[in-house]
Formats: C-alpha cells, sequence, structure tokens
C-alpha cells in the first residue's frame, strides 16, 4: 500500500477524452475500450500530445501515467490496470516478460533519444569530451575549485537517463575519473534544479534538456558513446489486449512520428 501511495504522488495522471472527431475509415470496425498507457516521464510531452490525437480520431479514453519505469512495473505485477508500457530500458520488458504480464510479439520500437552534458554556466574554453587527456580538472572553469565540481546523473535504479549516462561515462573512461563527484537524482526535474552552481553539470537526455531556456548544451554524445536509446512499446497481457496493440501500432504512424520529431525525438531504426 505504501508503495501504491508513493507511486500515486511522484505520478502524472493525464485524463484524456475525446471530444470533436469521427473516426476515418481506417479506424478498426470495433473500437477500442478505453487504454490506460503507462510511460518513462521523459515522454511527457510526446505521449500526451499522441494520445489526445487518438482519443480525438478513435473516440476513446485514454489515461496517461508518467513515472519511475520500474514503480510502474511493480504496479502491474501487483495487478494494477494497464494496457500498454513505453521504455526505453530494455531490462525492464525482460522482466514482466519472463512473467508472462506482457504480448511478448507486440515490442514495437517507436523513438530514439540521445544523450547530452549540460549546465547553467558556459563551457571552459577549447571543452570537448572527444579531447583527450579527459580528467576532472578539465571540467573546471577558470579560478574554480575540485570542492565546486559536481555531476548530477539520473538514478540508474529508477531512471532511463542514469544507465545511459553511466554507460557513456565508463566507454570514455571517465567514470572512475569523476566518480567523487557524482549526485544521483530519481528525478530529472529535480536534477535539472540542482544546476544552479557554477562547476554543476548534469547528464541526460538531448529532449529533456531542450525543455529548458536556460540550459547549455555542451555536447551531445555521438551514438557509438553509449547502447542506443530506443524507446519500445509493448502491450500488457490482459482483457483488452486489442486495444493495447492498436494504441502501439499508432505510435508508429506517421502522425505519432510528427509529434516525436516535434520534440527532439529521433525516428526509430
Amino acid at each position: 500500500m505504501q508503495r501504491r501511495i508513493a507511486l500515486l504522488f511522484c505520478m502524472i495522471s493525464v485524463a484524456l477524452l475525446s471530444f470533436a472527431e469521427q473516426a476515418d475509415a481506417a479506424s478498426p470496425s470495433i473500437a477500442p475500450q478505453g487504454i490506460t498507457v503507462m510511460a518513462d516521464p521523459s515522454l511527457t510531452v510526446p505521449i500526451t500530445r499522441i494520445a489526445r490525437a487518438y482519443a480525438a480520431e478513435y473516440q476513446t479514453p485514454i489515461s496517461a501515467q508518467f513515472a519511475p519505469t520500474n514503480l510502474q512495473i511493480r504496479e502491474v505485477e501487483e495487478g494494477a490496470e494497464a494496457n500498454v508500457i513505453v521504455t526505453s530500458k530494455a531490462i525492464w520488458i525482460r522482466q514482466l516478460e519472463a512473467k508472462g504480464l506482457i504480448d511478448v510479439y507486440s515490442r514495437t520500437p517507436i523513438a530514439r533519444n540521445s544523450l547530452v552534458l549540460t549546465a547553467r554556466h558556459q563551457a571552459p574554453e577549447g571543452f570537448s569530451l572527444a579531447s583527450r587527456p579527459r580528467t576532472a580538472e578539465s571540467f573546471m572553469l577558470p579560478g574554480s575549485s575540485p570542492d565546486e565540481l559536481s555531476f548530477a546523473l539520473g538514478d540508474p535504479e529508477y531512471t532511463s537517463e542514469g544507465t545511459y549516462a553511466l554507460d557513456a561515462l565508463a566507454r570514455l573512461k571517465l567514470d572512475g575519473e569523476l566518480e567523487p563527484y557524482f549526485t544521483f537524482f530519481r528525478d530529472m526535474r529535480v536534477l535539472t534544479h540542482s544546476l544552479s552552481l557554477p562547476g554543476s553539470y548534469g547528464l541526460m537526455f538531448y529532449t529533456d534538456a531542450t525543455l529548458y531556456p536556460e540550459l547549455q548544451i555542451f555536447e551531445r554524445f555521438s551514438q557509438d558513446m553509449h547502447a542506443p536509446i530506443v524507446y519500445d512499446a509493448v502491450t500488457v497481457a490482459g482483457a483488452n489486449m486489442m486495444g493495447g496493440r492498436h494504441f502501439v501500432d499508432y505510435l508508429t504512424s506517421d502522425k505519432a512520428r510528427a509529434i516525436f520529431a516535434r520534440y527532439g525525438f529521433l525516428p526509430a531504426l
């Protein structure tokens, strides 16, 4: 019960009900029932927009919930109602698959993201992640001390961003060098607000960083610097699997792709 209450507090629940458009000729002969979507918080804006478009097009109520995927998965394991889960952390999908809670054949890549290094201050002159040698000192601003240096990362137990950030730093052989300066956050919004002091850096998804005009994006990690950041949508096993599959298919439509692109997401390969 305590875990359920905690999830409700950290969840942004968006109830979406269509009002205007009639379903067009592409709609199924039997309109899907109401759909519940659980998605990674980094997808809040595009999934909300896509769900509104879907609800209007198919006259279908949709509830979209955004919270750390591991918390939502626990809810599904405990019997919470859900029809679709969208996450970029494959291990959590495998966890549901092992317990027979999802339709494994419905797994569909819908979008990709990238990782960036950000801060509220300007980058040190000549700064580049591609330069060598890379040391903690290379991140320090002129006249600053090591005590002012800090790196904010998502908690990998709760966020996909933290998993990819640690992967990227390990591939750059910077994880050991910078570990004394790490601070982990479960909420990426809190992480962003922590970047107020000179010498503070954040590692986050590109699409999150673009939501904050005050942030400077120093460098966008190349795709070979970390595992591919791919969002997969899967249908949860249950009474309304048809509705779940229909919405997963919609996430790959031209309309959905255009919404993902509008907010900086890359197309799924």
